[in-house]
């Protein structure tokens, strides 16, 4: 059984730790063929990455576009940056003009590029594509970051005396980041995810992931049928690492999403215990019984035109299976 991660199309290395840490291999979707980085395809060679691309059409227009925006983007900024400097009246970001001004400029911007019937898959595959630039930026910031904070600490470690960490410069010291990069247009970047997802006929699980606590929060407030099974599992801990652990939580994931609810034949299993370790994992789980995947995901699809037919491989998950990874 592996895990799709939600709604993002890219990874982290702390976060692709945290799940190899708990599965053997997690799936992640992706909006064009062309967002298959190096470390990526390494990544899905090694058997970690389930890489799928279930939409794969207008691959050069929707590079184009991406490109566009980038170069739009980069340059408005600048223009942004040169107009804080030169005003010197009223705060910039208080001045109802100036607020108005942006919003013409992206207003127009879209009007620009668009002169057909819009193309709500398209679009939301634009949408997953910038929004994966905007994480793997804000990945790499992240980490500086943490590189300037180990250098400090270092810094002041030398100044007295003590010993200094010898990976100050090593990159595989893992990162930690505090911030929930889901916290960013949160329902957008469902509805764009799930516009993809919904096209993949061989669905690989029907257990759904997130490492974003905005993401969940927000999809368990349009989920009042769902049931929490499990709250805050240790089903990892870097100080008792252990593989009947992994094989545990997988074994039981792929019960709940099997069969038909309640079960008898579904129990808390040993793992799922008030323990406490350092350093732990926690997972936390619910269940929509009774839902396929396609059937429960597409309430978050905006603007959905015609109900799609539902794929026979389908019927293999009768429950979605929705967890947080912390």
């Amino acid at each position: 059984m592996k895990p799709i991660f939600f709604p993002f199309t890219s990874v982290s290395k702390p976060v692709l730790e945290n799940f190899m840490a708990c599965f053997k291999q997690v799936t992640i979707y992706l909006p064009s063929s062309r967002s298959v980085d190096p470390e990526m395809a390494e990544l899905a060679e090694s058997k970690m990455l389930d890489l799928r691309i279930p939409l794969g059409k207008d691959e050069d227009k929707l590079f184009a576009l991406y490109q566009d925006y980038l170069s739009w983007a980069d340059l408005h900024e600048r223009s942004l940056i040169t107009s804080f400097k030169n005003r010197k009246d009223s705060p910039s970001l208080f001045d109802s003009t100036w607020t108005a001004q942006i919003k013409s400029d992206i207003q127009n911007y879209s009007k620009s590029k668009t002169r057909k019937e819009p193309d709500p898959e398209f679009n939301a595959r634009l949408f997953l594509k910038i929004a994966e630039e905007h994480d793997r930026h804000h990945a790499e910031i992240n980490q500086d970051i943490q590189s300037i904070e180990r250098m400090e600490q270092n810094l002041f470690k030398e100044l007295k005396g003590s010993e200094m960490d010898p990976y100050i410069n090593s990159s595989k010291g893992t990162l930690h980041d505090s911030t929930d990069i889901g916290a960013y247009m949160t329902k957008e970047r469902i509805s764009s995810w799930c516009q993809i997802m919904r096209h993949d006929a061989d669905l690989p699980s029907g257990t759904f992931i997130t490492t974003s606590t905005a993401v969940w929060d927000h999809i368990m407030d349009s989920s009042p049928e769902a049931q929490v099974f499990g709250n805050n599992i240790p089903v990892k801990a870097a100080d008792h690492p252990s593989e009947n652990m992994i094989e545990n939580v997988s074994e039981f994931l792929d019960k709940l999403q099997r069969e038909k609810w309640p079960s008898a034949n579904l129990k808390q299993d040993e793992f799922i215990q008030n323990k406490t370790y350092t350093n732990e994992i926690l997972l936390k789980i619910s269940i929509i019984p009774d839902q396929t995947p396609y059937d429960y995901f597409s309430r978050f699809i905006s603007h959905q035109r015609k109900k799609m037919k539902q794929d026979p491989s389908q019927s293999a998950f009768p429950n979605t299976i929705l967890g947080l990874l912390t």
